[in-house]
C-alpha cells in the first residue's frame, strides 16, 4: 500500500476503525469512511479534512448507495478494511436469542459480504488490491474446540458470527486470487484501551504496507495480531 492507495474503512467512527482512519490520515493516504450516523460523518470530516465519509449500514445493501457513489467518483479502490462490528452478550444458551444471533451474523458476515460485493468491481484495476476482514480468535473453531475460551463467558452470537466471517474470507480468497485481489483476516487481539486500538491499527497498516499478507487459503495462523484466525 503506497501513498497513492485509496483505502475504505468501515465502522470508522470509533474504536479500531477510528484509529485506522487517524493513522491513514496522518500519513496522507486518501481514505473513504463508512459510518452509520450523520453526526459521526460531520465529526470525521471536521477532524480529518479531505476524508470522504458515507452514511450506511453494512448489513443493509440498499443503504450503501452513497458509499458506492464515493468509490465511483474516485474511479478505483485499493484497500478495503471491513472493520464494522458489534460486541456480543449471551454466554449461555439460555441467555442467547435468535434475534441477537441473526443481528451479529448480519453485521459481521453479511456486512463484510455486502461491502466486498460492492467494492470488488472497483478493485480490478488496482496493483495492490487487498480486502482485510477484521476477525477475532473467538471465531476460531480450532481454538474453541481446544477449550481456549472455556469458562470465560464468551458470547454465542459473536463467536458464531465471526466463525461465519472467517469462512466468508476463505470463500472470497479462493475466488478473488485469480483476479489478483488478496483477501485476508486479521485478529487484532484484545482491545480494551485507546493504546490497544492504536497499536492494533499500526500493526494492521504495517502489514498491508509491507504486503506482508498471505492469501487466506494458504495461511492458518491463529495468534494475536495474526492473519487468518481459523
Amino acid at each position: 500500500m503506497d501513498q497513492e492507495s485509496i483505502v475504505l474503512i468501515t465502522g470508522a467512527a470509533r474504536g479500531l476503525g477510528n484509529a485506522l482512519l487517524a493513522q491513514c490520515h496522518a500519513s496522507n493516504r486518501k481514505v473513504l469512511a463508512l459510518v452509520r450516523k450523520d453526526d459521526d460523518r460531520r465529526d470525521l470530516e471536521a477532524r480529518y479534512p479531505g476524508t470522504r465519509v458515507a452514511i450506511g449500514d453494512v448489513a443493509v445493501p440498499s443503504s450503501l448507495a452513497g458509499l458506492e457513489q464515493l468509490i465511483a467518483a474516485e474511479g478505483r479502490l485499493d484497500v478495503v478494511i471491513n472493520n464494522a462490528g458489534m460486541l456480543g452478550k449471551g454466554p449461555t444458551l439460555a441467555e442467547s436469542s435468535p434475534d441477537v444471533l441473526l443481528e451479529h451474523f448480519r453485521v459481521h458476515c453479511l456486512g463484510a459480504f455486502n461491502v466486498a460485493k460492492l467494492a470488488v468491481p472497483f478493485m480490478l484495476g488496482s496493483t495492490s488490491a487487498t480486502i482485510i476482514n477484521i476477525s477475532s480468535r473467538l471465531g476460531s473453531l480450532g481454538s474453541n474446540a481446544d477449550g481456549a475460551f472455556e469458562g470465560q463467558g464468551m458470547s454465542y452470537a459473536y463467536r458464531i458470527a465471526k466463525a461465519a466471517q472467517n469462512m466468508l474470507t476463505l470463500c472470497l480468497s479462493q475466488e478473488l486470487h485469480t483476479k489478483r485481489i488478496k483477501v485476508c483476516a486479521i485478529a487484532p487481539g484484545r482491545l480494551a484501551t485507546a493504546e490497544d486500538f492504536q497499536e492494533a491499527a499500526t500493526h494492521v497498516l504495517a502489514r498491508i504496507a509491507a504486503n506482508n499478507l498471505t492469501s487466506a487459503r494458504f495461511n492458518r495462523a491463529d495468534t494475536d495480531h495474526g492473519t487468518n484466525p481459523w
